[in-house]
């Protein structure tokens, strides 16, 4: 059974700050042009950094999962709209392989909604490695 939630953070948390050689910890902060408060579930201890994780998979049939979809898009949205610059925006999601799709969902995510990620940086986790790995749009690997 795949990790979710604080359990997937933490997990992020650590492979982010090998990479990054910075503590991560969730933080909220105002966003948007009526600013709110949003929680994000990480952000570097510099706030040059903002993460937010997502341990999604395909559905039990291998079909895409739009209501997963969704949330990503949403946790894309909530990136999109920091008012800080000179950042990196990321978002992480967990490795999951389907056979029928023969792509992780990462890839897929990546290859059909590249057009929202302006500015934002995908990363796969891989639980069993603990490595995190960019995903790029296929028409740009």
């Amino acid at each position: 059974m795949p990790i979710k939630g604080k359990a997937f953070e933490l997990k992020v948390s650590e492979a982010l700050k090998k990479k990054y050689k910075k503590s991560f910890s969730e933080k909220a902060i105002e966003i948007g042009h009526s600013p709110k408060k949003h929680k994000f579930d990480l952000v570097s201890e510099d706030e040059k950094i903002f993460v937010e994780c997502k341990s999604l998979s395909w559905t039990k049939t291998d079909n895409v999962p739009s209501g997963k979809i969704s949330t990503i898009n949403e946790a894309v949205l909530f990136l999109a709209n920091i008012k800080k610059r000179q950042i990196k925006r990321i978002i992480v999601l967990r490795k999951d392989w389907s056979r029928k799709k023969k792509t992780s969902l990462s890839h897929y995510y990546v290859d059909h909604y590249s057009h929202l990620l302006k500015g934002i940086i995908v990363l796969e986790y891989n639980l069993n490695t603990k490595k995190l790995e960019e995903i790029k749009n296929k028409h740009s690997r």
